[in-house]
């Protein structure tokens, strides 16, 4: 979903179901306008009632949800609550029955293609409808693949990098050239980015925030993903040190991110889970640190990639990017990670 003519005619055909509610007696709306970097909203809409008007800040979802863009949009409704002072309408593709169960347990109002509907008028009005099946899915749209998370990823960190030659932009996302040419062209043709007579743009970086975090989910985690294990040593603290350690005398590039990460940061959440960006097999690193394998381990090991890992060190850790760590803590879930993450995006992430 985009600005323009079809931007604004998927919108009036989403929000058809609220019109036809029999308590409904106008609804209005007004696109907002995208491009110019942080989350904002997509859309103002206003609902006339019998008893009153309401106003719903609503968000578009152009793919299938999953758990780190719905634990996402808790965050962001918290964002939209405070500063807008207006709840949330998610307007999505499609929502599973679990999915607008979730949704609604969290306050956000939903429509989606189908007419599976949740809303909330400050308690005057309610309707909650889900279980409606989507008939046929897009199966002719391209799968994202890693190299296209990861080339998302180079973009949001440095907004230059759509001016870089492909050589550069594969350097440091960490993947082919051919990959890199594929994931630019992609991203052009969706309308994340625009190109003039002489250069590429980003025209839309909540489109190109939303590429990333639900391919992280999806494609990347999975791809980058060497295995779960259990540490002997207990204490998170004194494991990363010896994590450290062992990195420093191997020469082996790492970074931590997700919930340790973000306790060094913000002193906030610390999390049971551990996970860690790593070069190199997982092997040598699960003898010499005795790591054994363990499907619910605390201790995750992921394949590091391209050039923008660490991020930095902090009070003698090395650190994943901010947005990695955002994304490993909406993957996480759970109320306190979604509250590290929402502190993680306004302080680093926003502009």
């Amino acid at each position: 979903m985009r600005q323009g003519t079809e931007y604004e005619g998927d919108l009036e055909r989403y929000l058809e179901p609220i019109r036809a509610l029999p308590f409904v007696t106008a609804l209005d709306w007004r696109v907002a306008p995208r491009g110019a970097g942080g989350r904002g909203i997509d859309a103002e809409i206003k609902i006339t009632t019998p008893r009153r008007k309401f106003k719903l800040a609503a968000e578009f979802k152009r793919t299938y949800l999953d758990r780190t863009t719905l634990n996402a949009l808790i965050a962001h409704q918290v964002q939209v609550r405070e500063q807008l002072k207006m709840p949330l309408l998610l307007i999505a593709r499609y929502i599973p029955a679990p999915m607008g169960e979730r949704l609604a347990e969290a306050g956000i109002n939903f429509v989606d293609g189908v007419g599976n509907l949740h809303l909330n008028l400050a308690g005057d009005y309610y309707v909650f409808t889900v279980g409606r099946k989507e008939i046929k899915p897009n199966v002719g749209e391209r799968k994202i693949t890693a190299a296209m998370v990861q080339a998302a990823f180079a973009l949001l960190v440095d907004g230059n990098a759509v001016h870089w030659p492909v050589r550069k932009l594969a350097e440091v996302a960490g993947i082919g050239k051919t990959a890199a040419a594929e994931a630019r062209q992609r991203l052009t043709e969706t309308g994340v980015l625009h190109a003039t007579a002489t250069s590429l743009q980003i025209a839309d970086w909540k489109a190109l925030e939303e590429d990333f975090l639900g391919g992280y989910e999806r494609v990347l985690r999975p791809e980058l993903l060497m295995g779960r294990f259990r540490a002997l040593e207990r204490n998170p603290d004194t494991f990363l040190e010896k994590f450290q350690q062992w990195a420093g005398l191997n020469h082996v590039q790492w970074a931590v991110t997700g919930a340790p990460a973000a306790f060094r940061l913000q002193r906030f959440y610390r999390g049971a889970q551990i996970p860690v960006f790593v070069g190199g097999a997982p092997d040598r690193l699960a003898r010499d640190l005795k790591l054994l394998p363990d499907k619910n381990g605390a201790v995750i090991l992921l394949r590091k990639f391209g050039t923008l890992l660490p991020w930095r060190v902090e009070r003698g850790l090395a650190l994943a990017h901010p947005w990695l760590i955002y994304a490993e803590l909406l993957h996480e879930g759970g109320a306190r990670a979604i509250e590290a993450a929402t502190e993680i995006r306004e302080k680093f992430l926003l502009p």
